[in-house]
């Protein structure tokens, strides 16, 4: 089935002006001028006049099977519903396990991760979990990695109250078990590491034993970056030796007293003089968060939309920018870079429809629509 979007703006991330976007199945066939693009047969036509559309947001870090726990049994969430991922104009995520790794299985999220992929949208999985030695399916890293399509790479938390402490060597047989996973597994194999309260502590190992190994600072993902703002000044170094670092989406001082936001993470680092082609931001969604007053607060993936759409009114970052912060550059990061995170052709047709003042007015999943004129056409089963 062939559509066309016309006259809209894109943002491809940078702005192409007004353009029509043709599409044949799941993928982007062209971005032309508008009026350019006549076909001989039958074609679905959608007017975008006086809309903006831009790639679908890549989310990195999401609790597909529900998080929490770290607060007692009540405090552990329900797996995700698919409308709540389109509603935040997420076509891409990637989903983890948590704090807890009893009730919550890799098994459970690998069910969980296809049928999220059944419902229309692209989603992948982390192998791991908060601790060593490494959760698996199949019974090593490598193997996850190997043999499973939809894991993409491996989680870690460090420096966490509730996490153990590996060895170094622990950390090096984990590198080169990724190293081995994606060479063989045609996948990025990264590792995601969870930043716990000293986590921080771990940069420097970490930059001598990839250093030692020759291995790309981009093969490991420092995660919970903007917890604090030593944490983040202690890591503008790791971005500039080209490693990625990822800010969380709902972190807030008043919530989480010492962090920093993410507007506010973003200006100083771009006052520091750090590019910021290597950050990307994840929502940390479908978990909880202990509050100062002991109260329990469920986190929406919404929270990604929402910063999104803070950082596009702003005017501080130009808009080219902000679009690419959370599409091509977790694009690049998560190894999707030749498919996923802009709008020319030969992508996979995943993109959102932006009503001004930033309204979430459509999305589209490779080439499907899952919300059209501000309706969410996709819904959970039950």
């Amino acid at each position: 089935m062939f559509k066309i979007i016309k006259s809209g703006r894109i943002y491809s991330p940078d702005d192409l002006g007004q353009k029509d976007i043709l599409i044949a199945n799941d993928t982007i066939i062209s971005v032309e001028d508008q009026g350019s693009t006549n076909l001989p047969f039958p074609v679905e036509i959608y007017d975008a006049v006086g809309k903006i559309i831009l790639p679908g947001i890549i989310d990195p870090h999401v609790h597909f099977i529900g998080g929490g726990g770290s607060s007692g049994l009540n405090s552990r969430t329900k797996e995700i519903a698919i409308e709540k991922i389109i509603e935040a104009g997420v076509t891409t995520a990637v989903g983890c396990l948590g704090f807890d790794r009893t009730s919550r299985t890799l098994k459970t999220l690998l069910l969980k991760t296809r049928g999220l992929e059944e419902s229309g949208m692209t989603a992948f999985m982390l192998t791991g979990s908060y601790s060593l030695p490494s959760l698996t399916i199949t019974g090593s890293v490598e193997e996850d990695l190997i043999l499973i399509d939809k894991v993409i790479g491996v989680k870690l938390a460090l420096g966490e109250t509730l996490a153990n402490s590996p060895e170094i060597r622990d950390i090096r047989n984990l590198l080169a078990e990724c190293l081995r996973g994606a060479h063989l597994g045609g996948k990025a194999g990264f590792l995601q590491i969870h930043m716990g309260v000293q986590g921080k502590v771990w940069k420097k190992p970490f930059m001598e034993i990839l250093q030692e190994l020759k291995i790309p600072f981009s093969q490991v993902v420092f995660t919970h970056v903007n917890r604090s703002l030593d944490t983040l000044e202690e890591f503008m170094g790791y971005v500039q030796a080209g490693g990625y670092i990822d800010l969380t989406a709902s972190y807030t001082p008043a919530e989480r007293p010492g962090s920093l936001t993410v507007p506010e993470s973003l200006k100083r680092l771009i006052r520091a003089g750090i590019p910021l082609d290597h950050v990307t931001m994840s929502s940390d969604s479908n978990a909880t968060r202990k509050l100062p007053d002991k109260r329990i607060k469920y986190l929406p993936i919404q929270t990604i939309f929402q910063v999104t759409k803070e950082l596009w009114q702003s005017g501080e970052i130009p808009r080219s920018q902000v679009v690419r912060f959370v599409t091509e550059n977790p694009a690049r990061a998560l190894g999707l870079g030749r498919i996923k995170g802009g709008l020319e052709p030969g992508r996979h047709a995943d993109l959102i429809i932006i009503q001004e003042p930033f309204e979430l007015d459509g999305v589209m999943l490779k080439g499907k629509w899952a919300r059209k004129n501000g309706q969410t056409l996709i819904h959970d089963a039950f």
